[in-house]
């Protein structure tokens, strides 16, 4: 759930970031008025979660890129954050992979999906996406070119080689928690929330109320739709 009900402005000002971003680094157009928002700005009335990828991803890229297209300065540490954020985000996802079968009680059985697990991989995966692409093009526009660019001297030597490798590192995170949670949604799924259904005072209320048979017929649903929600994270491609 969002933080606040956020003004207008803030909405206008974090999409048009993102969408000007996107554009230079897909090549598709030049935006209009584009000047990378302060780190206040990108996190006003945002979830703990969306402030952590804005202040680790989004501001640095933006600072980055900005500099890199209109030959300024920026700031070195930005490189070196992107690489130590990218190498967390790996670490964060890996804490994920769920070992099965879990041995657990089908009643405590992790098998449920929230949105949020569905933001925040969809979230990273629009990172890891740009990423390269930003290291290709502060590749082009400034560490190629023979006419010296102010911001030359401060990218890492093997940077872009770094970076493209702590991205594989990271996607393929993300795509061994969305196949760990598909194996046990697939082998104990419908078990799990079937004994979830009937656990306790409310299960127990529901007994009069849900037959058996409607039970099983929502959970084999829920599985299913959960299954097809984790296949869709794993269908986004880094290129």
């Amino acid at each position: 759930m969002p933080a606040d009900i956020p003004p207008i402005e803030d909405v206008l000002t974090q999409h048009h970031n993102r969408e000007s971003i996107s554009k230079i680094l897909y090549h598709d157009g030049v935006p209009v008025n584009w000047t990378p928002p302060s780190l206040e700005a990108l996190t006003a009335h945002t979830t703990p979660a969306e402030r952590l990828i804005a202040e680790h991803f989004w501001h640095p890229i933006s600072s980055l890129l900005y500099a890199a297209t209109n030959s300024s300065r920026a700031d070195a540490t930005h490189f070196s954050a992107l690489l130590t954020n990218l190498k967390t985000l790996r670490q964060d996802q890996e804490k994920l992979v769920i070992s099965t079968p879990t041995g657990l009680d089908p009643v405590d059985e992790p098998t449920m999906i929230t949105e949020n697990m569905l933001i925040i991989s969809y979230a990273a995966l629009e990172i890891l996406r740009l990423l390269p692409r930003l290291a290709s093009e502060i590749n082009t526009l400034v560490v190629q070119p023979k006419t010296p660019h102010p911001m030359k001297a401060s990218v890492p030597k093997d940077w872009a080689k770094q970076i493209d490798a702590e991205v594989k590192g990271a996607y393929e995170a993300i795509g061994k928690v969305a196949n760990n949670y598909i194996n046990l949604l697939q082998k104990r799924g419908v078990v799990a929330i079937k004994a979830q259904v009937r656990w306790g005072k409310i299960g127990s209320a529901l007994e009069g109320l849900v037959i058996e048979s409607d039970v099983d017929h929502y959970a084999r649903q829920y599985v299913d739709a959960a299954v097809e929600a984790w296949k869709g994270v794993l269908s986004v491609n880094l290129k």
